[in-house]
């Protein structure tokens, strides 16, 4: 699974929440369990959960995905992290091309040990192994 072992899970969503909080504009969001993909995601850690939260007056339920830029084990000898973001994003906003809709970038790399960027998680879609 592409979850570092080390990374604990339970003090990883309460930081989530925190972050999603500021970042979606509510006042309170809860992160539920925490899993990875189970055959692709190898290239950079991948955060699956639903978080909910309410937003005017209308308890919301979504699937999220956090993608993390990797610090120790890297498939790419150099990996722009942000430029995959933006790449996205662009086409997400550009173009019909079906990508999930990125949320936010974070660059500060204290949060969660590196930087990461937010995106929804698109159900249903079929990804190729990594092997």
């Amino acid at each position: 699974m592409p979850i570092p072992e080390q990374r604990d899970l339970e003090a990883t969503r309460g930081i989530l929440a925190g972050w999603l909080a500021g970042n979606l504009g509510v006042d309170r969001v809860e992160v539920g369990p925490i899993q990875g993909p189970a055959l692709t995601g190898f290239s950079n850690e991948t955060l699956l959960f639903d978080a909910t939260y309410t937003r005017r007056g209308r308890e919301v339920t979504e699937g999220l995905v956090v993608r993390v830029k990797p610090t120790a084990h890297t498939v790419f000898l150099e990996s722009d992290f942000e430029w995959q973001y933006q790449v996205l994003d662009l086409l997400g906003t550009k173009t019909d091309v079906p990508v999930p809709v990125v949320r936010g970038f974070e660059a500060d790399a204290s949060i969660l040990g590196a930087p990461f960027f937010l995106m929804e998680r698109l159900d249903g879609c079929r990804v190729p192994a990594d092997s």
